[in-house]
C-alpha cells in the first residue's frame, strides 16, 4: 500500500508547487503592474517640477540657483521613478546641498506652488565685518591683503572686494574650527568661524560700546589666551581681555580716560592715546604718544 501512495504524494507536491508559482506569478504581476502604474502618473507633466521660482536672493544669481535645483532633481530613483515630481522631489537633500554649496545663504525654505512649481525662498547673509587674515602687518589692507565678508556671527561666506576708508571692522587672528594655519595660498577659508558665535558677539559688544563713548574702532586682533588688541581710527590701541565684563570693563575705561586724559569724544585728545591697557583687574593703564 505504501508504494502504490508514492506517486499520488508526489502528483500532490507537483501540484502544490504550481499552485505556488502561479501565486508568486500572480502576485508579481500585480506588483509591476502597480508600480508601473505609479510611475506612469507620476511621470504625467501635470505632476512634475516644471517651474522654479527663486526670491529672497540680493546678491547670488537666481540663474545659477535655478540651475542648482534643476540638477538635484533630474533624473530617477530605481530607473523608474521621475525626482522632479511633485511628490517625490528631494526636499532636505536640496536645502541641504544649497547651504552646503552657497555659503551666503543663512536659510531657506522650499515649498511647492500648485502640481508643477517649486518655489526657494532664501534668507542671504549680511555683511557685518571683515575677516583679512591671521596676523596684521604694516600693509595698506586696501592693495595687498584679501578679506572676507564675515556675517554678525563670525562666520565667513564670502570674499570681499577692497574698500576705500573704513566700511568695515577688519579682524585679524586664527580661525575658530580649523585646527590648522590657513595662511597657505590657496586655501579658502569661506565656511569657517573666526571665533565661537557667543565669543564673537561678546568681541563686538566691546567694540560697540567703546564706539559710543568715542573711541572708534577700525581694527582687532585676536591675541594669546583671550586678549584682544583694538585699533582707534586715530592710531591708538585698547588692550583688553574677552572674558572680561564688557559693559563694566568699558564704563572703567570711560572713568579713567576722563581722569588722565580729558572727553574720549574729543578727536585731539584721541590722538594723543598710544595704548590703554585694560586687561588686569581693576587696573587701567594708559601711554601717551610722544
Amino acid at each position: 500500500m505504501r508504494r502504490r501512495d508514492i506517486p499520488h504524494s508526489q502528483n500532490r507536491i507537483k501540484r502544490k508547487r504550481k499552485i505556488i508559482l502561479w501565486k508568486f506569478l500572480a502576485i508579481l504581476f500585480v506588483v509591476i503592474l502597480v508600480v508601473g502604474g505609479i510611475a506612469w502618473g507620476l511621470s504625467r507633466p501635470g505632476l512634475r517640477i516644471a517651474r522654479i521660482e527663486v526670491s529672497g536672493n540680493s546678491v547670488l544669481e537666481t540663474d545659477e540657483i535655478t540651475s542648482f535645483v534643476r540638477k538635484e532633481i533630474s533624473g530617477k530613483y530605481f530607473f523608474l521613478f521621475p525626482k522632479d515630481s511633485i511628490a517625490l522631489y528631494p526636499k532636505e537633500r536640496i536645502e541641504n546641498n544649497l547651504l552646503d554649496s552657497f555659503k551666503r545663504i543663512l536659510s531657506l525654505s522650499l515649498n511647492t506652488k500648485g502640481f508643477t512649481a517649486l518655489s526657494v525662498t532664501i534668507n542671504e547673509r549680511k555683511p557685518y565685518s571683515l575677516w583679512c587674515g591671521e596676523i596684521l602687518v604694516d600693509t595698506d589692507v586696501e592693495e595687498d591683503a584679501l578679506c572676507y565678508f564675515a556675517d554678525e556671527a563670525g562666520f565667513l561666506f564670502a570674499e570681499a572686494p577692497h574698500f576705500g576708508g573704513n566700511v568695515y571692522v577688519e579682524f585679524y587672528g586664527p580661525l575658530y574650527k580649523t585646527g590648522t594655519s590657513i595662511s597657505s595660498p590657496g586655501i579658502i577659508p569661506i565656511g569657517a568661524e573666526f571665533l565661537p558665535s557667543l565669543e564673537f558677539k561678546t568681541i563686538t559688544l566691546f567694540r560697540d560700546l567703546l564706539g559710543r563713548i568715542g573711541l572708534n574702532i577700525n581694527k582687532a586682533v585676536a591675541k594669546d589666551a583671550g586678549d584682544f588688541t583694538f585699533t582707534i581710527r586715530e592710531g591708538g590701541k585698547v588692550l583688553l581681555n574677552k572674558k572680561q565684563d564688557p559693559m563694566r570693563l568699558v564704563s572703567d575705561i570711560e572713568s579713567a580716560f576722563r581722569t588722565e586724559l580729558g572727553d574720549p569724544g574729543d578727536p585731539a585728545v584721541r590722538k594723543q592715546v598710544e595704548y590703554i591697557d585694560a586687561r588686569f583687574t581693576n587696573k587701567i593703564f594708559f601711554k601717551k604718544k610722544q
